[in-house]
């Protein structure tokens, strides 16, 4: 390009004038390159399917392209005859109102974001979405930050080995496969098929014994087979891989447990239980909340949701309703900080029926675009938004006579008292509530407990006081909603 002044002085005229580019339109800044407008040009020639069938004809490819462009240029004059091919703008179309309007709208957005999330304040090494708070995973953000120096890498083995050395250069290319931010939202999904498992360990049992059967006939293979269980594990517990079977059945206790009084007890005690020797005022009123069970028993519309501010507002509203009647609240959630949980393998599993599994910063205005299920499908996205509720439960009871407690991982808080000793390194929000259940009833506070959890109520039974009546358990669930009281 230097030695054009001299070597070619007419056509760097040219290129000062311009003429490097392809006007097709009176609109300005709308030009193309010659390598697209030669395309372009082409492609009026083409027909539907292409030149199959053209190319190996030499006679047929000649026809063809003597009588393409003729056919191309009335088609186009056909067209400006019938003004369809007529622009009346004269302007580019990114300088159009609706344009002009979204490009406002996300520049407004964007300064929102930034003032919420200042990137440049960012304490940590999370690698997150601004806009949808989102925080890569630890693998996908290695790759990403990796892009650069693997993308020199592998030019740098591709020139030694293909250009340098004796490497085809037309050999395939192996590719990197770096995970990219779109990598997170793949739902990939693993069928675990456990009779398969069974049916493979059953095929080796059977080869086994078929063995000891013929080369050892002084052992009774059918005493054997009824007298002990063939497998590693126990299979009452286990399933044939090893994972513990779970239990599916308990919430069956609870239903049992809500037809008692109707069953065993006469109208007076009915009526003595279900109301209380003397029914307490409010003040004298304790509601212990499971908060995870809460947020499941929103009863909104997914679509009424766009961003945790609206959650954040059905929760208040639904917690507002139900302790009416309550002068003291504790709000209990699980703490989800255990590295080595118990729970895991059951998050797994939720995960893989799930599909898209992404961690959120939950603030006011992260974005809910799926199911609520999906959005608390990562842990850390739980306990972001568990610790987001909190916050917005003491802000919203602060100045009111109500006494509200909260109990996250980070502890216990409260604006009406100090509760640093219901702090708790409890990971089940089910131990939990159980510890602030008999710190209310030492308060000498009636207590209701609502949580739908089975082992909740067993918990609670175990823990009933023998010198007071204590409203233990209230379950509100789908299917039914009953109290369940104790008296001893």
């Amino acid at each position: 390009m230097y030695a054009l002044k001299v070597s070619d002085p007419s056509v760097l005229d040219e290129l000062v004038k311009g003429n490097f580019c392809i006007k097709k339109s009176i609109i300005p800044f709308t030009s193309l390159g010659v390598d697209h407008a030669l395309e372009q040009e082409n492609r009026k020639m083409k027909v539907l399917g292409g030149l199959s069938g053209l190319t190996r004809k030499p006679a047929a490819l000649a026809r063809f392209f003597l009588v393409a462009p003729e056919l191309a240029r009335l088609s186009m004059e056909a067209e400006n005859m019938a003004g369809m091919s007529t622009t009346t703008s004269t302007r580019h179309y990114q300088l159009s109102n609706l344009v002009t309007q979204k490009q406002e709208k996300r520049i407004c957005q964007l300064r929102q974001v930034i003032e919420q999330t200042n990137p440049f304040q960012c304490n940590g090494t999370d690698l997150i979405n601004m806009i949808r708070k989102t925080v890569l995973p630890e693998d996908v953000k290695m790759d990403v930050l990796r892009q650069y120096d693997a993308g020199k890498t592998a030019y740098t083995t591709f020139v030694n080995d293909r250009i340098i050395g004796t490497v085809n250069l037309w050999d395939p290319v192996t590719k990197l496969k770096l995970k990219r931010w779109s990598s997170t939202g793949k739902s990939l999904r693993t069928k675990v098929g456990s009779k398969v498992i069974e049916l493979k360990e059953n095929r080796s049992l059977f080869a086994r014994m078929a063995i000891v059967a013929k080369y050892r006939p002084e052992i009774d293979v059918e005493d054997a087979i009824s007298s002990y269980e063939l497998s590693g594990v126990s299979r009452s517990l286990f399933s044939a891989d090893g994972s513990l079977l779970p239990c599916t059945d308990k919430s069956k206790l609870m239903h049992i447990m809500e037809d008692l009084p109707a069953k065993t007890c006469s109208e007076t005690d009915r009526l003595t239980i279900q109301q209380g020797h003397n029914a307490p005022t409010i003040n004298h009123k304790a509601l212990i909340v499971d908060g995870m069970v809460l947020v499941q028993q929103l009863s909104v519309k997914q679509s009424d949701i766009k961003n945790c501010s609206d959650l954040s507002r059905e929760f208040i509203a639904t917690l507002d309703r139900k302790s009416r009647d309550y002068g003291c609240v504790h709000l209990v959630v699980d703490h989800y900080d255990v590295e080595s949980s118990l729970k895991q393998v059951t998050r797994d599993r939720r995960k893989e029926n799930t599909g898209d599994c992404r961690q959120y910063i939950c603030m006011d205005s992260t974005p809910i675009k799926t199911t609520l299920p999906a959005f608390l499908n990562h842990s850390k996205t739980k306990a972001s938004l568990t610790e987001y509720l909190s916050c917005k439960v003491l802000e919203q009871y602060k100045s009111g006579d109500k006494v509200v407690v909260v109990s996250t991982e980070t502890g216990a808080r409260s604006h009406h008292m100090t509760v640093e000793h219901l702090s708790s390194g409890q990971e089940e929000a089910d131990t939990i509530i159980i510890l602030h259940a008999l710190y209310a009833h030492r308060s000498g506070k009636t207590v209701h407990i609502l949580s739908p959890d089975t082992e909740v109520l067993i918990l609670s039974l175990r823990h009933v006081p023998d010198d007071r009546a204590l409203n233990l358990f209230r379950n509100r669930s789908k299917a039914t909603t009953g109290t369940i009281k104790t008296h001893l």
